[in-house]
C-alpha cells in the first residue's frame, strides 16, 4: 500500500503544478490585454488616425506601402 499512496501523492502534487501553472498563464493573457486595452486608449485619445492619402510616406524596400501608419509600442 505504501506505493499506492507514492503514487497518489505525486500524481496530485504533478495536477497542482499543472492547476498553478494554468493560473499563471490565464493571468498573464489577462495583463497583456489590460495593457493593450491601455495602449489603445491612450492612442486614440491623442487623436491619432490612419489617412490613408497618397504621399511620399511609402517604405522604400517594402512590397506593402506603409501609409501614414502609426504604430503602437
Amino acid at each position: 500500500m505504501l506505493v499506492f499512496t507514492d503514487t497518489f501523492i505525486t500524481l496530485n502534487v504533478i495536477r497542482i503544478i499543472g492547476i498553478i501553472a494554468l493560473l499563471l498563464v490565464f493571468s498573464s493573457n489577462i495583463v497583456t490585454l489590460v495593457n493593450d486595452v491601455v495602449a489603445v486608449n491612450h492612442f486614440v485619445a491623442a487623436g491619432h488616425t490612419n489617412n490613408i492619402t497618397t504621399s511620399d510616406d511609402t517604405a522604400t524596400n517594402g512590397t506593402i506601402p506603409m501609409l501614414n501608419m502609426y504604430y503602437i509600442m
